[in-house]
């Protein structure tokens, strides 16, 4: 028992220093499509997002990001669609925000990695049959954003996210079995707040 207070008491003393430097920051965003692709119609979205960084300069930060959100939609565009679809959205990647002398609340940053997309759709679209499909898509992801510091801790921010997201998928239409393998690129906008810590 002895061990495990002092363990704990260990862990949470470092989480506290670390938590001085402000090296993790959280933040909320609601992303959008800026252009008729992949998640153009929906009914919804968030993202949520958390950061450490874990290289620390006068002018640069690096770190690791990790955001998920959901996209959802449903029917109502068409009288004869009855589909529900909930998309997770999951994107790691390493990032770098910069500090710029002349402009301290301002913060240009840029960011790289994969974005992992999993589909959740039942009902119906233009008489096909989608109950139960679900599936995993994935493909590199590219973003540049600017924050501005409200506060030491707070600040505001706006993102554009590249997703070059590779599709495969099977579907059956008219007692056809027909294979979809497509690439798209995915443009959305981040508008959101965070916090430091």
């Amino acid at each position: 028992m002895k061990n495990f207070l002092l363990t704990s008491t260990l862990v949470i003393t470092v989480f506290f220093v670390q938590a001085q430097d402000r090296n993790w920051s959280v933040e909320l965003n609601y992303p959008f499509s800026v252009d008729n692709g992949y998640f153009s119609n929906n009914d919804g979205a968030f993202d949520i997002g958390i950061k450490y960084r874990f290289l620390n300069t006068s002018l640069v930060h690096i770190g690791l990001d990790l955001n998920g959100g959901l996209v959802y939609d449903k029917a109502g565009r068409n009288n004869e669609d009855t589909y529900k679809s909930k998309t997770y959205i999951f994107q790691p990647k390493v990032f770098a925000e910069f500090d710029l002398p002349m402009v301290t609340k301002l913060h240009p940053m840029i960011g790289l990695g994969y974005t992992i997309v999993s589909n959740d759709i039942s009902g119906t679209i233009s008489g096909t049959d989608l109950s139960d499909r679900s599936g995993a898509d994935g493909g590199f992801n590219f973003d540049v954003g600017l924050s501005y510091d409200i506060s030491k801790k707070f600040f505001v921010q706006i993102k554009y996210d590249l997703i070059l997201l590779q599709v495969k998928d099977e579907v059956i239409f008219d007692q056809e079995r027909i294979n979809i393998d497509f690439r798209e690129n995915i443009n959305r906008l981040k508008i959101g707040v965070g916090f430091r810590f």
